[in-house]
């Protein structure tokens, strides 16, 4: 009876300390069941993203289809006669010039950014394509206010939406009168040029086919069809300032600061346009590159692997960081690469084609490089 009533008192003290203090392994069930509440969360956001890129790529794709239905209607030239692919620009359809100015084969392929969605895994990628998406379409938009006007309430109401982003302004205007075309003609195109860098990082060796690989939906130009497609063009018949003086002779290269005024004075002689007409076609072009997705993310994977930091103490914290200072390692480091200190980028990249057994390790071991590292 003794030792039933010590038995019964020590069980009555595990209750005691399990209502006081848990049960370890209920601890390990609940974190288990938020970390797969995040999970789930994140993968739910992400869908939700995805989802909003497909109805924006869909909207897009339907406003080019119906723009190439347009162009398809239009009557054939007479024999003899003049071509829509003259210089005069009155002489053009406003489908016509409008398609000439957005360039869409050199931006966009709803086939070959819809493969690149589907593999994508983190926020800030998809997030880039959403980005290309609004670039182009406010020069899109500038192109089409410019060709064949618009209504003026919707017109007002995006120029007070984008009225901040001052940056952009430039940019719509060199787009709406047509350098984006012009300067295509002698840049790689930002679709092709995100493709080759991206196969090009990825590959061991730096190789690219230059020969098999294309771009899903879009046709090979005739004149530079194979290898040709995926260097950029080179004009080779004359000097910049030659090629610049052809296309403003033809009406193809508008330059900006003889818009404002019919005539050409002295002074606008002298205007920094004329020493360097292609500048507005270079800067139409670096922006569009810049915002490519896939230039953007390759750029950001290098960026992960090659930066690295260094630290500099000043006179003072020589004299009060110690050993016992909070910043005690912080102060004195040179070269260190960025990876180690952020191990969680990596964990996103390392993770495809791993099972779950294989995930918990590799979790494993960055979690302990992340504890060693100094900036805990």
């Amino acid at each position: 009876e003794e030792e039933a009533g010590d038995l019964s008192a020590e069980e009555e003290e595990d209750d005691d300390e399990d209502e006081l203090f848990g049960k370890d392994d209920d601890d390990e069930a609940d974190k288990d069941k938020e970390a797969k509440k995040k999970k789930k969360e994140e993968r739910d956001r992400m869908r939700e993203h995805l989802s909003t890129i497909v109805s924006l790529v869909t909207e897009r794709a339907e406003r080019v289809g119906s723009l190439t239905t347009a162009i398809a209607a239009l009557p054939e030239p007479e024999a003899g006669g003049l071509t829509t692919t003259d210089s005069d620009p009155s002489l053009r359809t406003n489908a016509t010039i409008m398609a000439s100015k957005m360039c869409r084969s050199s931006l966009w392929s709803l086939s070959e950014y819809s493969q690149y969605l589907s593999v994508l895994t983190e926020e800030r990628d998809v997030q880039d394509v959403m980005e290309y998406l609004r670039l182009i379409a406010e020069g899109n938009d500038a192109i089409k206010d410019k060709t064949i006007g618009g209504d003026t309430e919707k017109t007002d109401k995006r120029r007070n939406r984008r009225s901040k982003r001052f940056d952009r302004d430039y940019y719509r205007t060199c787009v709406a009168e047509g350098l984006r075309s012009v300067a295509y003609k002698f840049v790689l195109s930002p679709i092709r040029c995100g493709v080759k860098l991206e196969e090009m990082q990825g590959h061991p060796d730096g190789h690219f086919d230059y020969v098999g690989r294309t771009i899903a939906g879009l046709e090979e130009d005739p004149e530079r069809g194979g290898p040709r497609q995926w260097m950029a063009p080179v004009i080779s018949d004359c000097d910049p300032f030659q090629f610049a003086s052809k296309l403003v002779d033809s009406g193809d290269l508008v330059l900006l600061s003889t818009t404002q005024s019919s005539t050409t004075t002295k002074d606008e002689k002298d205007h920094p346009e004329f020493r360097d007409p292609l500048k507005g076609c270079r800067y139409v072009a670096a922006m569009e590159l810049a915002y490519e997705p896939r230039i953007r993310k390759t750029l950001r994977q290098l960026f992960r692997k090659k930066a690295v930091l260094t630290t500099k103490p000043t006179r003072k914290g020589l004299e009060n960081v110690d050993f016992f200072h909070e910043v005690y390692g912080l102060h004195l480091i040179r070269d260190k690469p960025l990876m180690d200190h952020f191990p969680c980028e990596e964990r996103e990249e390392r993770y495809h084609g791993l099972n779950a057994e294989e995930r918990r390790e590799l979790d494993e071991s960055l979690a302990s490089r992340e504890a060693e590292s100094c900036l805990q």
